[in-house]
C-alpha cells in the first residue's frame, strides 16, 4: 500500500512540475521597442 501511494504521488508530483513556464510576450515588446522606463517600471 505505501509502495502504490509513492508512486501515486510521482506521478502527481510529476504532472505538477511539467506545467508551462509563463510567456513574458508583454516585456520582451517593451525591451523591443526601447521603453526602457515602463520596463522596470515597479507596479507592486
Amino acid at each position: 500500500m505505501k509502495k502504490i501511494v509513492a508512486l501515486l504521488m510521482l506521478i502527481f508530483s510529476g504532472l505538477y512540475a511539467s506545467a508551462q513556464a509563463p510567456d513574458y510576450d508583454d516585456l520582451k515588446i517593451l525591451y523591443a521597442d526601447a521603453n526602457y522606463e515602463k520596463l522596470v517600471k515597479d507596479d507592486c
